[in-house]
């Protein structure tokens, strides 16, 4: 029986024994298993969120409307990258190319090279036309955490492209219903008014001829009596006629007495490739630019003014005007120039080609149509 017993007991050790040898042998395996299952699924997962980075970045860049700044969302190169990387948020792209073409060829498909790309600035002066594409290419880096796996680093990249909607032609068939304004203006028409008016009316009286004899008898003689009878009188009444009048319109000029101009402003801000300006008339008169002149660092060699807006409104373009270059650099040709009310602001965005590098010379010099309003300059 005792015999027995410690058979059993060292039987049942070799097969724990055995079973703990198997366990060592099939854990590194099974381990092995799980992690490439892990490394396999944060590849795809990369790869996913690197294909949906593209496709939200170009859909941001051809939305059409206009920005806060004023200008449509294709020109917001920051504002692409930032989409883009708002879905990344385990792993930064920072590798994105946002290009323009014109699309690829409708009879051979060869993509032409692109006219004109975003690398480098935050703020692109690009005016494409309807049926240019943009392209948004994003790229990342994938490496296994643990090279345990036959899983390489690779680069995957995914690009998106979409056309751009710049406007739309609106063909009208019906012929055009003609209308002008009138204003109400007063003329004189007679209208018959009926007054009373005395009017002598005689009557006939008789008088006796020749009397035989004689005689005192009372004669009866008729008197003539007034008797009112209406009759028309024209009298004048007002009476409204339709006459066309024209709108006025302001046109700036040249004032020949002085006017009490008052004008401030809250400094001059400096960001990327921006410089901020919010001018105040602080007058009871209207006033107009009549020139702007800017002072810039002129470091970098391809460095220039490429755009102006106004209240969100470009109010001044290379592409209308000419390139200028070099500082100071002077504007008097605007697209538009409305004048600033009294006790109101102008918010100015002047756009450069490449990212500000300050060095102290900033400043903006602010000239006006009216006169007794001096050249306001924000460097004093």
């Amino acid at each position: 029986m005792k015999s027995m017993s410690s058979s059993m007991i060292k039987h049942s050790k070799s097969e724990l024994a055995q079973g703990f040898v198997e366990f060592a042998l099939a854990i590194p395996v099974l381990l092995l298993v799980v992690y490439g299952l892990l490394e396999a699924g944060r590849l795809l997962f990369i790869y996913s969120s690197t294909v949906t980075a593209a496709r939200q970045a170009v859909r941001y860049g051809a939305v059409t409307g206009l920005l806060d700044g004023g200008y449509p969302h294709y020109q917001d190169c920051a504002g692409i990258r930032a989409a883009a990387q708002h879905v990344g948020f385990i792993n930064d792209y920072h590798d994105i190319h946002i290009t323009f073409d014109t699309g690829p060829d409708k009879d051979t498909h060869v993509v032409p090279a692109p006219y004109d790309t975003c690398d480098g600035v935050d703020f692109l002066n690009v005016i494409p036309h309807n049926g240019d594409r943009l392209v948004v290419s994003v790229s990342a880096t994938f490496a296994p955490i643990v090279p345990l796996v036959p899983l390489a680093p690779m680069t995957i990249q995914s690009s998106s492209a979409r056309t751009i909607l710049v406007d739309i032609n609106i063909e009208i068939t019906q012929e055009a219903q003609g209308w002008t304004g009138f204003t109400s203006t007063p003329s004189n028409t007679p209208t018959p008014t009926p007054t009373n008016t005395p009017t002598s009316t005689p009557t006939f009286t008789p008088t006796p001829s020749h009397s035989p004899t004689p005689s005192n008898t009372p004669t009866i003689t008729l008197t003539p009596t007034i008797t009112n009878t209406p009759t028309k009188t024209s009298t004048p009444t007002n009476t409204s006629t339709p006459t066309a009048t024209g709108t006025p319109t302001y046109t700036p000029s040249p004032t020949a007495t002085p006017i009490e101009c008052f004008v401030s402003h809250d400094g001059v801000a400096i960001t990327g490739n921006k410089f901020l300006l919010t001018i105040h008339n602080n007058s009871n008169y209207p006033i107009t630019m009549s020139a702007l002149t800017v002072f810039y660092n002129t470091s970098h060699s391809d460095q220039r003014l490429v755009a102006v807006y106004g209240d969100g409104s470009l109010i001044w373009s290379e592409d209308f005007d000419e390139i200028k270059t070099g500082s100071p650099v002077t504007i008097t040709n605007f697209i538009t120039n409305d004048p600033i009310a009294p006790w109101s602001n102008l918010a100015l965005k002047l756009f450069f080609k490449n990212n500000i590098e300050k060095n102290g010379t900033e400043s903006i010099m602010v000239s006006f149509v009216e006169n007794g309003c001096p050249v306001h300059d924000t460097n004093p």
